[in-house]
């Protein structure tokens, strides 16, 4: 099923809670299909749990099962066509254990006792965190990262600084974006 479709954009929308060491997102990945196929397969640590899953923004069925999402598109899409599909997930994530070695999440302080969060991915793939396709043939164009974080903290990211907004009324009061216009690299393997 890898080989059906070809990521042109990945777009992030990832929240993080400090207190519970947990993280929420959106995760909208946009293809174009090379070969006729009903289903699109993405990875996901099976950590997370799936609230929803839509293609072309209408409510998909899915079944994610070992890692894998497998998503029911409800018609057979055709070569040149091209599918938006959207993941909202929460839950806790991997911890690292021995970083960068062993990947997962960095929950951490400074020496003068600020939170420091960082991730770490040597040898394991993007769907620690988010869903992606993972395969080492296919990756994408360019990528929106859009990190949502408490006071005080600064997110450091892949790609451009586009914009800091400090939201009004909410848990998490900063969303910080950046964009990536190059190849996407989700995996060293």
């Amino acid at each position: 099923m890898a080989q059906s479709t070809d990521v042109i954009f990945y777009d992030l929308k990832l929240a993080v809670f400090l207190e519970e060491k947990q993280i929420a997102g959106i995760r909208k990945t946009v293809f174009r299909v090379i070969k006729e196929t009903q289903q699109i397969e993405l990875k996901l640590d099976s950590r997370f749990s799936i609230n929803t899953v839509t293609v072309a923004d209408k409510k998909a069925d899915f079944i994610h099962s070992r890692g894998v999402v497998t998503i029911n598109l409800y018609e057979k899409k055709y070569p040149g066509e091209v599918v938006e599909v959207a993941i909202n997930y929460s839950g806790k994530q991997h911890i690292a254990l021995n970083p960068p070695w062993s990947g997962g999440f960095v929950f951490s302080e400074t020496n003068d006792g600020k939170p420091w969060i960082a991730t770490a991915v040597q040898g394991e793939g993007c769907d620690l965190f988010w869903p992606c396709k993972d395969h080492f043939s296919d990756k994408a164009d360019s990528m929106r990262i859009r990190v949502t974080v408490p006071t005080g903290l600064h997110v450091a990211s892949n790609g451009v600084l586009k914009n800091v907004t400090v939201l009004q009324k909410t848990r998490l009061p900063s969303l910080i974006g950046f964009y990536l216009s190059l190849r996407v690299i989700t995996t060293l393997r």
